[in-house]
């Protein structure tokens, strides 16, 4: 996420920022990123790579225009 300037706490290998995720929970967790970083949060769920966003903008490209480029997502 650093190449693409999308700011979030670092993770570890492996597990990534996984093991804090499941300690304090995906509502927590995701709040205290929110405030932290900013509007859109880069973080890895194991090695998987996670965009939490609150930018509704952002969302609408994602689940209308650029539908078929994102497959496969929550």
């Amino acid at each position: 996420f650093k190449k693409l300037n999308i700011p979030g706490p670092t993770p570890w290998p492996l597990s990534g920022n996984l093991l804090k995720v499941m300690r304090e929970g995906f509502t927590k967790h995701d709040i205290e990123i929110m405030k932290k970083y900013g509007r859109i949060v880069g973080y890895f769920e194991g090695s998987t790579p996670v965009v939490l966003t609150t930018d509704t903008k952002f969302i609408k490209n994602v689940m209308i225009k650029d539908f078929n480029h994102f497959v496969n997502r929550r």
